[in-house]
């Protein structure tokens, strides 16, 4: 395992050729929010560049409700779009969760191939 890069809101490991993004976006309220949002982004997607080739699991306290239309919401939904990720809740058929605070829990992930 290698730590390829850690900062205030995200920590980026590689392990064999898996690159693995723990993230923490701002809450609402956040003075900023949406720039923070976007700078996180960026970060996410230069990592990626470096690592195109590898198979990508990004994780963590996305703080917004990825099914519901907002700025914030909308930010994070066009980079997995133009990132040809795909949201584990929606291809694991889990897309509704009991608690509101699990639906700020998201995964998402770029592979070749996904086996349940």
């Amino acid at each position: 395992m290698t730590i390829v890069c850690t900062g205030e809101r995200y920590a980026i490991v590689v392990v064999g050729n898996l690159m693995i993004c723990n993230v923490y976006f701002p809450c609402s309220g956040t003075s900023d929010r949406l720039f923070v949002y976007e700078e996180l982004i960026e970060v996410l997607s230069s990592w990626m560049q470096v690592y195109c080739d590898y198979k990508v699991v990004i994780g963590g306290d996305f703080n917004t409700n990825l099914d519901i239309k907002n700025p914030a919401s909308d930010i994070v939904n066009h980079f997995i779009s133009e990132s040809s990720l795909y949201r584990c809740d929606i291809l694991s058929g889990i897309s509704k969760c009991c608690s509101l605070h699990i639906l700020t829990m998201h995964f998402s992930v770029k592979v070749q191939l996904i086996i349940f």
